[in-house]
């Protein structure tokens, strides 16, 4: 009951503030500046799961959780959190101070709860943590290169990123794709997956520098979004820093009917087996091919 009451809470006051920001953008931005980062910045990954109970395969949601816990503790420097959050507690995952779980309070009623469960994680952050840094949005089944985290803390831009370079992979047979549009060039990471956004977080003096983490809405408009709402302009990740899991059956891909006709998707091409080899292992994903 007091987790539903402070999600109602949180959301109402979520409400009213965006209304704020999204009417008068500049004047919210004024009553609540960008403050300079800190030299120590801290990647929060904020990673909602399904709700067991909808999951198309709950197995294999544990499963690609798993790997994608894994790559997160994989990565070279530990400034880093991970907040995992669904209705049900994920089994056979090893949560500690580093890896969290966060209980989503409201029942699933049909309609994807991705977006209120970042949210959640954003408002947990904030009530937990007085520190700054970036929040990441990871899909549980999306796996991040090892520099991803080291890159994002020394840059430190104080504002956010994206990524515009990745891929996309067959985990079960070791195979790796490329998107490209519809002239034949490389079609930016960031328009066809949903772990591809940072944005700047400060938690040091309360919960004002959160709303912006919440405010985001389509990954492919987060860009836009976060620059004409808030004032954050996000700069791209020069590496390719991000593995978009599919074929696997739970993947936004997978639960839109395309699940083994990958290669017959328009703008997909098949990286060749040695170049694929490189990235598993660049990845730490080796054996994968």
């Amino acid at each position: 009951m007091i987790n539903k009451l402070r999600r109602l809470v949180d959301r109402g006051s979520f409400y009213i503030e965006s209304r704020h920001a999204i009417k008068d953008p500049i004047a919210w931005r004024n009553k609540y500046p960008i403050l300079p980062p800190t030299d120590n910045p801290i990647v929060t990954f904020a990673t909602p799961i399904f709700e067991k109970r909808r999951a198309p395969n709950w197995d294999i949601v544990l499963r690609n959780l798993k790997i994608s816990i894994n790559a997160v503790r994989a990565q070279s420097n530990p400034n880093w959190r991970m907040i995992i959050c669904s209705q049900d507690f994920p089994e056979e995952i090893d949560f500690d101070d580093r890896v969290i779980f966060l209980k989503y309070p409201i029942k699933h009623h049909g309609r994807s709860d991705q977006l209120p469960k970042t949210r959640h994680i954003a408002n947990f952050t904030a009530r937990q943590y007085s520190d700054d840094g970036y929040v990441f949005f990871l899909d549980g089944d999306d796996i991040p290169h090892p520099d991803l985290v080291d890159f994002i803390v020394n840059d430190n831009n104080g504002q956010g990123y994206y990524i515009d370079k990745g891929y996309s992979a067959d985990l079960d047979v070791g195979v790796i794709f490329e998107r490209t549009d519809h002239e034949g060039q490389l079609k930016p990471f960031h328009l066809y997956c949903g772990s591809c956004n940072a944005v700047r977080f400060d938690a040091r003096y309360g919960k004002s520098n959160v709303l912006h983490v919440a405010l985001r809405d389509n990954h492919m408009s987060t860009i836009e979004d976060m620059k004409n709402r808030v004032g954050l302009k996000l700069t791209p990740i020069p590496f390719p820093a991000m593995i978009y899991a599919v074929c696997h059956g739970t993947s936004m891909q997978d639960l839109r009917g395309r699940r083994g006709d990958y290669l017959d998707l328009p703008g997909v091409r098949k990286i060749d087996d040695q170049h694929a080899r490189m990235i598993f292992s660049e990845f730490g994903l080796v054996g994968k091919n």
